[in-house]
């Protein structure tokens, strides 16, 4: 499945060469999603390459159950972007960035893609309340 998007141009003088805005991605999820799919899919290919330069969290309603822990990843790393010790899931309003200097995070510095990718969350099954959002930032270039 493709994600259709419509590129906006930006307003700026024809002669200082193009200018996009950014684009921004948003997932919004809750507690009892645990098990399913929470991604966000980027389509990008060689002729449309796309530079994802951050992804947030945003903790919406604390989570609570067992032990809460959520990671953010690209599909392959679970916590790629944004490790569980990165955010505190009991406090409503927390925000942990994916480029904080504090997280070291693999995928922090962000990713140049030319391929179909994703941002994927990952919750703790044992969660009985909570919710949260994911945003990823990017930037196509075609």
């Amino acid at each position: 499945m493709t994600v259709p998007y419509v590129m906006r141009e930006a307003f700026r003088n024809p002669d200082s060469g193009k200018s996009y805005l950014p684009e921004v991605l948003k997932l919004d999820y809750n507690w009892d999603s645990a098990g399913e799919d929470l991604i966000l899919r980027i389509a990008a290919d060689a002729a449309h390459p796309v530079l994802l330069f951050d992804v947030a969290h945003i903790v919406r309603v604390l989570f609570s159950g067992g032990t809460p822990a959520i990671d953010v990843g690209d599909g392959t790393t679970a916590d790629g972007y944004i490790k569980a010790a990165s955010i505190t899931e009991g406090s409503a309003g927390d925000l942990a960035y994916a480029r904080d200097v504090a997280n070291s995070e693999v995928l922090a510095e962000g990713k140049y893609l030319t391929a179909n990718a994703q941002v994927k969350v990952t919750l703790s099954v044992s969660l009985a309340a909570g919710a949260g959002t994911v945003l990823a930032f990017l930037y196509r270039m075609a």
